[in-house]
């Protein structure tokens, strides 16, 4: 019923004709059928098939620069110079295979001292590349790389070592088990908040989230 009712689809003149002067889109519209009918045919029919229209700046198309780009830039920011949405970065991003960064649900610019590509061309942190190159093996997500003297700029491997996540965290923390029991049972009788605790036991907010939570400090 389909070849009889859309006959044109099986006349390679016609169909050559007609892709000639317009689009898959406007052929279907023309035979009451559906774009990918119409395309079908073409492929059917051994009919060169032109290259998708690209939608937005070219610049969105250019895995090289958008990389080079993205090392140094936000996609807010690479989007007010491309003059288009902030999606359509985060799409050609996505399209060339570069992994977008986030720091709490933003978006922040990195630097060549901070990152670096990967063997898949994705860009990671330059220390957990430059241990990985050392062990000669990928680091799992609960290994964290420790910097020793606590200057995160400084990457020299003398300066780096893998240390669980949950020690990890207990290193940075510098707490000590009474300092836990305390913002455990302050937390419980909601007298303060986890930004309070954080400011006064001068540890970072996720720490003091990781300890209410139990995924520090399991063992108290």
């Amino acid at each position: 019923m389909s070849a009889k009712k859309h006959y044109q689809l099986y006349d390679p003149v016609w169909l050559q004709d007609a892709y000639t002067h317009a689009t898959t889109r406007q052929i279907a519209k023309q035979l009451g059928c559906h774009p990918t009918q119409v395309t079908r045919a073409l492929h059917r029919l051994g009919i060169p098939m032109r290259p998708a229209k690209r939608m937005g700046p070219p610049k969105l198309y250019d895995a090289a620069w958008l990389a080079e780009t993205y090392a140094h830039h936000t996609t807010h920011e690479i989007a007010a110079m491309l003059g288009c949405g902030q999606s359509s970065v985060c799409k050609a991003l996505r399209r060339c295979g570069i992994v977008l960064r986030h720091s709490g649900g933003r978006l922040r610019p990195i630097g060549p001292d901070r990152y670096g590509k990967d063997s898949d061309g994705r860009y990671r942190r330059i220390y957990r590349l430059m241990i990985e190159q050392q062990l000669g093996r990928r680091l799992t997500p609960e290994e964290h790389v420790h910097h020793i003297d606590g200057n995160h700029s400084n990457n020299d491997p003398a300066n780096l070592v893998v240390l669980l996540k949950h020690v990890h965290h207990q290193t940075h923390g510098k707490l000590s088990e009474d300092n836990v029991r305390e913002i455990r049972r302050l937390i419980a009788t909601k007298v303060t908040t986890q930004a309070a605790l954080a400011r006064r036991f001068g540890v970072d907010p996720g720490h003091i989230s990781h300890i209410v939570h139990r995924r520090n400090w399991q063992h108290i």
